[in-house]
């Protein structure tokens, strides 16, 4: 998750990633100056971007309170309305324990009865002692009833005084509890601190006196989380940032903690932490040490880990916060305008960066989303629950969608305060009574809603839109005022098309053509995002600071002559067209 550099402002932090822009169009876009209300995009069959990438539509589940209101302890389970919200988004992977707790978890003290766990310890995180209501056995209940959902599993390999150091022979007997045999004798060892942590037998023994005789079969593992950065440090404890590591620590740990955990299952795949400071969204190089120091953290940890690690951990937010201008157009013309103005030169840095020193290997965004306050200690919760934050998140996930080499991309979060589900506690919230368990859909909830049946499913082809459209200029950088990604699914005899109009104020007419439907055409159906409370004039200027009641509605189909698709989107609004042939 995001954090603030120690002593950076909100306004300067946001300010600080859009001074230094630069404009320049992007490869599928074209700037013509033609009137911003019209848009073309042209698709064939034979443009492709790659095959379907199912693990695009990914989430994080963030194990500790007060962000996961999702359980119900009265009862031992989540509350219906979050196991229905989560098989409607269907994600294909869920991140456990989500961000940068994964670096104070320690996954055996979270299974087993309730009531005989310690509490979480994250006075590291700034978050003190929190009840272990939710553990590794209660995740994986809550993913198991979604088809193809996998587990990535982040394990802790940060060294704290305070709460513990995670050790390569805690990592092993978590592969083994999740997906050992009861049979195996494979012994795990005794780790530096001097625990002994047994046989992979005992752990799936443990597992099935649990409640699980068969094995999870947890497929990916990541080593730490933003191990590389830091909260924002009280000088006065050095417990904040004692669990990050240099680079060179970082790769030391990393060897120990991969032959431990392939010792017990060599088919897992393990991905190493790459770019993950936010401040480095405008920097021409991105590789700084870490906070802790040591060297340069790219130049350290790929060419010494590559061979062994099997994707490259990326993350990245959307820093824009509402106190960036007094002008009321500016803010979300500036959030509309960040991924394609930040976000997505970064990711082709990142891209060629990888490409020259690890060829092949894939990038996984295992976090993205709209960034966080921590000024005050809390999240600032009105940023992410409201029309515009939905479209930024959209348009962030479209990008990931166009670059061949994202092979996962996970929102931050599933629940939470920036999730896509937030439950109630029975108080006041933002002005809102919510009791004890309701949900709250973000737009978030709704956009994948949008994307994820369409990517998820494999056999597919993405396809390479070319966009043309007009442009806009805000705070000194120019972003295409349209967004376009396409799927063709089921031996292209169904096609997905979803597109963003980022004009906050301005329909648009879009014209697609597509020579290879051209007579082919059974039905095509629309749907949109673009719903907030009835009678409400000028949503994204009055709303965009407080939460939203946005969901998906049927619209009226575009209008189809040969293989021409036209049909008009609304102001700020996603729309899908699904054309079956």
């Amino acid at each position: 998750m995001p954090l603030d550099a120690p002593g950076t402002g909100r306004a300067a932090f946001a300010l600080l990633g859009l001074a230094l822009l630069a404009a320049l169009p992007r490869s599928g876009y074209s700037q013509t100056p033609s009137p911003a209300q019209q848009v073309t995009v042209a698709l064939s069959f034979s443009r492709t971007v790659s095959p379907s990438r199912p693990l695009l539509v990914g989430q994080n589940f963030v194990n500790v309170q007060p962000w996961n209101r999702a359980y119900d302890e009265a009862h031992h389970a989540f509350f219906p309305e979050v196991t229905a919200a989560l098989r409607e988004e269907r994600p294909t992977v869920m991140r456990f324990p989500g961000g940068l707790f994964g670096n104070t978890f320690h996954w055996y003290q979270t299974i087993g009865p309730v009531a005989q766990r310690p509490p979480y310890d994250f006075r590291a995180m700034g978050r003190g002692l929190q009840p272990a209501l939710t553990g590794a056995d209660e995740f994986m209940k809550l993913i198991e009833p979604v088809p193809d959902c996998q587990a990535l599993n982040i394990v802790n390999i940060s060294r704290s005084k305070r709460i513990g150091d995670g050790t390569a022979e805690e990592a092993a007997a978590w592969v083994a509890y999740c997906n050992g045999r009861a049979q195996d004798t494979t012994t795990i060892g005794v780790d530096y601190l001097g625990k002994d942590w047994k046989t992979v037998g005992y752990w799936a023994g443990k597992r099935a006196e649990n409640g699980h005789p068969a094995p999870y079969n947890v497929k990916y593992w990541e080593l730490g989380n933003e191990i590389n950065q830091a909260p924002d440090p009280d000088p006065n404890d050095p417990n904040n940032t004692e669990f990050l590591l240099t680079a060179e620590e970082y790769v030391e740990r990393s060897r120990q903690f991969i032959a431990a955990m392939r010792k017990v299952d060599p088919a897992i795949k393990i991905g190493l932490v790459g770019w993950t400071d936010v401040l480095e969204a405008t920097a021409k190089d991105g590789d700084r040490p870490s906070s802790k120091g040591g060297g340069p953290w790219l130049a350290t940890v790929i060419p010494a880990l590559k061979s062994q690690t099997d994707f490259f951990v990326f993350h990245h937010y959307n820093p824009v916060t509402p106190d960036i201008s007094p002008e009321r157009d500016v803010y979300p013309k500036a959030v509309l305008g960040y991924s394609e103005a930040i976000f997505v030169p970064r990711l082709a840095r990142l891209v060629k960066v990888l490409k020259e020193k690890a060829p092949g290997m894939p990038v996984w965004v295992t976090e993205y989303n709209r960034v966080l306050s921590w000024q005050k200690g809390e999240q600032t919760v009105r940023e992410q629950y409201n029309l515009l934050s939905g479209l930024a998140v959209a348009d962030m996930l479209m990008a990931m969608i166009r670059e061949p080499a994202v092979a996962n991309a996970d929102f931050f979060e599933f629940i939470g305060g920036m999730g896509t589900v937030f439950a109630g506690d029975g108080t006041s919230y933002l002005g809102t009574r919510y009791e004890w368990g309701q949900v709250v859909r973000s737009p978030s909830h709704w956009v994948f809603s949008l994307f994820s049946e369409p990517f998820r499913q494999s056999g597919g082809v993405i396809l390479k839109p070319d966009v043309r459209c007009g442009s806009e200029t805000v705070l000194g950088y120019t972003f295409p005022m349209f967004n376009a990604v396409a799927v063709s699914r089921k031996g292209n005899k169904q096609i997905d098309i979803l597109l963003l109009n980022k004009n906050i104020d301005a329909a648009v007419e879009c014209a697609i053509t597509f020579p290879d439907i051209a007579g082919k055409v059974r039905s095509i159906a629309a749907v949109e995002l673009n719903s907030w409370e009835p009678n409400s004039p000028t949503p994204l200027f009055d709303d965009n600071l407080r939460t939203q009641k946005v969901w998906i509605k049927g619209i009226e189909p575009p209008t189809v002559r040969g293989g021409t698709i036209t049909g008009k989107l609304a102001p700020h609004s996603l729309v899908r067209y699904r054309i079956s042939l």
